[in-house]
């Protein structure tokens, strides 16, 4: 809770500065990858050598494929010792983002990955249904068996395999 408070705190403030909505998720997508395949990086970056230096050497990687505000807020969070919650902080700008847009996240949970047209046709078929733009998040779990789970807003739409034959164990408890 107290993650998600912090998150959303350095979200807004980044939000309110930016001039075109969503003009940062590309920049923290980018950073999160660059940070989650380069330990050494973040070993850098959260290290007591002098921020300067930092910045320079930051500069020199990525200053170019950054936005140079999004590159001075990167630089607020290392001061304040923020860098940990970098990949929440962009979830909730992300949120924010969509949510001025117009835009709906869409979890879609399935056994095997989709493939991209029915991918397509899926997201024309929520956008056509909800009069709205979606975004999907497309996640594999084996464990569901078959089907798919579909968390739209706050709302969860279960067609799994898995949750099929539990409900279909729990009446066959009751009858018997």
């Amino acid at each position: 809770m107290i993650e998600y408070a912090i998150s959303a705190r350095y979200a807004k403030a980044l939000f309110d500065l930016d001039r075109i909505k969503g003009s940062l998720i590309g920049d923290f997508e980018s950073i999160i990858k660059v940070l989650n395949q380069s330990p050494k990086l973040v070993k850098f970056l959260k290290s007591p050598i002098s921020l300067i230096e930092k910045k320079e050497v930051f500069q020199n990687l990525l200053g170019e494929k950054l936005d140079s505000m999004f590159i001075n807020f990167i630089f607020y969070l290392i001061q304040k010792g923020r860098l940990d919650n970098l990949q929440s902080i962009g979830r909730e700008y992300k949120r924010m983002a969509n949510k001025c847009l117009g835009v709906w996240e869409v979890d879609i949970v399935s056994a095997v990955p989709i493939d991209a047209d029915f991918e397509l046709k899926l997201k024309q078929k929520l956008e056509k249904d909800f009069c709205k733009k979606i975004s999907l998040n497309k996640k594999v779990n084996p464990k569901i068996i078959g089907g798919a789970i579909l968390v739209i807003e706050n709302e969860m739409l279960d067609w799994s395999v898995a949750t099929r034959l539990k409900k279909l164990k729990e009446n066959l408890m009751r009858v018997s």
